[in-house]
């Protein structure tokens, strides 16, 4: 009798320790996030007449909104993007002043750019686009004095909710355009509807 209830009480354990391991199990499965992120990376090579001539300011938007603005010195200039949660934009602007010190008669302003727009889910790319372009303005030093200012040039891209990336217009402006149209809309937009949360 005693043997009996021994091994009714170690049945009795078994298959609840055998219960627990199937509970256990149900629950260890790891908990998959669906947020999508982006890598936005962009670069735009600049004539060195075009860095003698023009002062130049970068405009640099952030996925997450933030922007800020750095001198640009060096022909050479890349942006490394990164944004935590689509939907997103990023993108950079040029602006610049003609420089009063021109001491050639003429002046080659060349823009070559490349810009690539990268989402992820889970780890795994979901959406790529890209683009790349190349101007440029030969222009004599008095006409250049006549544009004051002197340049501007706007790439951007978009990643949607769904991880959709996609290239903005390239907008490049010798002093005759206003070059900030998507990213200042998409800023007043993205603010407006930050305030409108609060």
């Amino acid at each position: 009798m005693k043997n009996f209830k021994g091994i009714i009480k170690a049945a009795a354990l078994a298959f609840c320790v055998m219960a627990a391991a199937s509970c256990s199990s149900d629950n260890d499965e790891p908990v998959v996030s669906e947020t999508i992120t982006t890598k936005y990376e962009i670069t735009i090579d600049l004539t060195q007449d075009y860095i003698d001539a023009v002062d130049l300011t970068a405009t640099v938007f952030y996925p997450d909104g933030k922007v800020r603005h750095e001198a640009v010195t060096h022909t050479n200039n890349t942006w490394t993007l990164e944004g935590a949660k689509a939907p997103d934009m990023a993108g950079v602007s040029i602006t610049g002043v003609v420089k009063d010190n021109l001491s050639k008669e003429s002046y080659t302003l060349g823009i070559t750019y490349n810009i690539s727009a990268i989402s992820f889910k889970n780890g795994r790319e979901v959406g790529h686009s890209s683009d790349d372009q190349k101007q440029s303005l030969p222009i004599l030093k008095d006409e250049l004095r006549d544009l004051k200012n002197a340049t501007g040039f706007e790439v951007n891209a978009k990643t949607n909710a769904d991880g959709m990336t996609s290239i903005g217009n390239a907008d490049i402006d010798y002093g005759t355009n206003d070059v900030f149209g998507d990213i200042l809309e998409y800023i007043l937009v993205t603010l407006t509807d930050e305030q409108n949360k609060k």
